[in-house]
């Protein structure tokens, strides 16, 4: 199984949609006329591919589970899903949290600034968070791409670390570690695909680098996304307009 941690410590605001430059504008001069038929015929076709990609199934993130952590009732050690389906267990460190000022990062549906999950010292070391969802029928079935995002921020002296693992059926694997920063940072961890709606995802949260017991660190909208995957017969169509772009001889 292959598990990748996809981004860590980059704050949502500063992600680019791209690098504009000169690579595609028209040189100067002159144009020969079947090469420009050439180009308008291989636009079409690419054209066509993110067509049949857009009728097959939608490639946008969908939010599946959610915690915002607003005005939560964290005295039973756990939380019920904000958006979706699920539940976060922190009993085995609940003696050490408390409800700190949040961010809006990472958050879904504009919302404001609120409340933020934290841990303080050490002693929350020696457990960890749990993070179970169960998909429903609902949601939708099929194989999907899942990921796990939520926001970061701690004190100088709270833990500096995040280890992230999931729960294979027999064994935990671990697959991220993340550092975590004093400013406000969203990470976002590649999850295993979720073959069916009676799959079952289990993460844990370990923190680890506390040096000094009023030390903190904070966590707020933690979330689980799906990618669906594109259904076999739009890759063979995929398959089908490739080899058209071949470039045709000259007489």
């Amino acid at each position: 199984m292959s598990l990748d941690l996809i981004r860590s410590g980059v704050p949502v605001d500063r992600e680019s949609g791209g690098v504009s430059g000169t690579r595609d504008r028209p040189r100067p001069g002159g144009r020969d006329d079947r090469g420009v038929r050439g180009r308008f015929r291989r636009s079409s076709i690419f054209g066509a591919a993110a067509m049949v990609l857009a009728a097959g199934g939608s490639v946008q993130a969908g939010l599946l589970a959610g915690w915002n952590f607003n005005a939560a009732d964290t005295s039973t050690g756990s939380l019920l899903a904000d958006f979706g389906s699920g539940r976060l267990d922190f009993a085995s460190i609940a003696d050490h949290h408390d409800l700190f000022g949040g961010t809006s990062m990472n958050a879904w549906d504009d919302l404001t600034p609120g409340d933020a999950l934290g841990f303080r010292g050490p002693g929350a070391e020696s457990g960890s968070m749990f993070l179970d969802w169960d998909p429903t029928p609902e949601i939708g079935g099929g194989p999907r791409n899942l990921q796990c995002s939520f926001a970061t921020r701690r004190s100088g002296t709270g833990s500096d670390r995040v280890d992230v693992d999931a729960w294979s059926g027999s064994d935990w694997i671990p697959i991220a570690s993340i550092a975590t920063a004093t400013e406000w940072s969203t990470s976002v961890v590649a999850l295993p695909v979720v073959p069916s709606t009676s799959a079952t995802l289990r993460l844990r949260f370990t923190l680890s680098g506390a040096s000094n017991p009023q030390g903190t660190v904070r966590f707020d909208n933690l979330r689980i996304d799906g990618v669906a995957v594109p259904a076999p017969g739009v890759l063979a169509t995929m398959g089908l307009l490739v080899p058209r772009l071949r470039p045709r001889r000259r007489r």
